[in-house]
């Protein structure tokens, strides 16, 4: 479906909406399917998941496609003396086969939840986001090379026609040059009778001659630009005015996608409730409770963090000041959820 989508030659829009439409319904059935793949393995702990220690519990299947990995804790009985957060061991584990290592936090020490880290060798999120379709090209840009070599044929001789007047004019500023040194004394005792006018402007003869004659080989003295260096510039200019359209308006948590690509597949990161367990009766039957819907429910878990301000230019602190800073930081950092992948 999405060779057809790449390649849709002679396929009216109507049609190609059409088959994205169709492509987006086997995505969203795809991942349903993975969450209640997952759903199902949670049903029963126990009975699908491997223990590890007293109470923890992990689960791994790797496949060609993706790579799935769970953990979860079981629900210990509640002691006569309960521990404190500080006493208990840290929600830290490590998923080794997809390279993610995860810290929880103490405040979700009493809550039954199962951590999933699914990584798919796929990408169905790029194609999905703003900055994936680029803005579209102005019409210059979209000629091919025959056409484009003909604006650069014809630019450059219009603009070669104007070098050659400007070649023309500073040819005529030298034979006047020439003409105006004669004119000029030979010693230098009439320049310092020379007249200003209320404006600044000389007002002798002389004068006049030596400025205009000053101004003459200035403009001769600039060079000339040829007709190739001076369309190199205009395109220049152009190409940094068309640059400007291709920006993508992104926000703050939004991916730049004409800058970067997603390569690998892709991470899903849960933190779920952990669905209710089987219940075995006196006579050997199990029963469960079942919350509708029956799916993964996220935990909802938020925690506001704003990092301390920048100290102020020159302001000296006491070393007690920098530590009890940290160490504020450090006790609001630990409120966070930390995940590190390889």
């Amino acid at each position: 479906m999405q060779e057809l989508i790449d390649n849709a030659l002679g396929v009216s829009p109507g049609r190609v909406e059409n088959w994205k439409q169709v492509r987006n319904d086997f995505r969203m059935e795809q991942q349903f399917d993975l969450d209640r793949a997952s759903y199902l393995i949670l049903r029963n702990i126990e009975e699908n998941m491997q223990l590890s220690g007293l109470n923890e519990v992990h689960y791994m299947k790797k496949f060609d496609a993706f790579v799935l990995c769970l953990w979860s804790l079981l629900p210990l009985p509640t002691p006569s003396v309960p521990l404190s957060k500080m006493e208990r061991p840290p929600l830290a584990f490590n998923f080794v086969d997809v390279g993610v290592t995860v810290n929880l936090p103490d405040s979700l020490l009493d809550v039954l939840l199962v951590v999933r880290a699914m990584l798919v060798k796929y990408d169905h999120f790029s194609d999905l986001c703003p900055s994936w379709v680029p803005n579209p090209l102005p019409e210059e840009e979209q000629k091919d090379l025959y056409e484009m070599s003909l604006v650069e044929w014809n630019t450059k001789c219009e603009i070669q026609v104007l070098v050659d007047r400007e070649n023309d004019r500073r040819a005529k500023l030298a034979a006047k040059i020439a003409e105006l040194k004669p004119a000029l004394p030979a010693t230098d005792d009439t320049r310092h009778t020379k007249s200003v006018s209320k404006d600044g402007r000389p007002t002798s003869q002389t004068s006049l001659l030596e400025s205009e004659l000053l101004e003459l080989q200035q403009i001769q003295q600039t060079p000339i630009k040829t007709a190739s260096e001076i369309y190199a510039e205009q395109e220049d200019e152009k190409q940094a005015t068309v640059k400007l359209q291709y920006c993508v308006e992104l926000k703050p948590y939004e991916l730049n996608l004409r800058k970067y690509m997603i390569l690998g597949g892709v991470y899903h990161i849960d933190l779920l409730q952990q669905p209710p367990q089987p219940q075995e009766l006196h006579d050997k039957s199990t029963i469960t409770v079942l919350e509708v819907p029956t799916q993964l429910s996220p935990v909802e878990f938020h925690e506001k963090y704003v990092p301390p301000p920048p100290p102020e230019p020159g302001q000296r602190r006491l070393p007690e000041e920098i530590e009890a800073e940290l160490k504020k930081q450090e006790k609001e950092l630990e409120k966070l959820a930390l995940i590190s992948i390889e």
